[in-house]
């Protein structure tokens, strides 16, 4: 394993699981997530106190972010949005994926494209018909 070109992702606590290692840990050099649960590091989030410096981009389903707010009271887009949003940060990207909740994403089906871009440097798609299509 190459250490000096780590990647971390993740989807739901696996997401913000990446995320919290690419906060603490400088050699990881890119992040990803699919639906974040951020709930664990809210209270950084919101104090301003989560950073992270690396390229990241975070996918976020149409239907989850609103199921969070009802339930748990606050915004994953915003959220995951502010953890971007440092001037240390060289790129970042939140997608909204149209159409799709967050069991709909399985990591083998979003994680094999994903390589692809973060390797291309390309943005991914989307939608989930497209991202679906990337593996046929």
């Amino acid at each position: 394993m190459n250490t000096n070109k780590l990647v971390a992702g993740g989807h739901s606590f696996g997401g913000i699981t990446a995320i919290s290692v690419a906060h603490h840990d400088n050699r990881v050099k890119a992040v990803f997530s699919f639906d974040p649960w951020l709930f664990p590091c809210l209270q950084e989030i919101k104090n301003e106190q989560f950073k992270v410096d690396q390229p990241q981009i975070h996918i976020v389903t149409e239907g989850f972010g609103p199921v969070v707010e009802k339930i748990f009271n606050y915004d994953t887009q915003s959220s995951v949005s502010s953890i971007a949003q440092f001037e240390g940060s060289k790129k970042q990207e939140v997608l909204i994926l149209k159409g799709c909740n967050h069991y709909h994403q399985a990591d083998l089906i979003c994680l094999v494209p994903m390589e692809a871009f973060i390797r291309s440097g390309t943005k991914p798609q989307s939608n989930v018909g497209e991202l679906y299509m990337l593996n046929t």
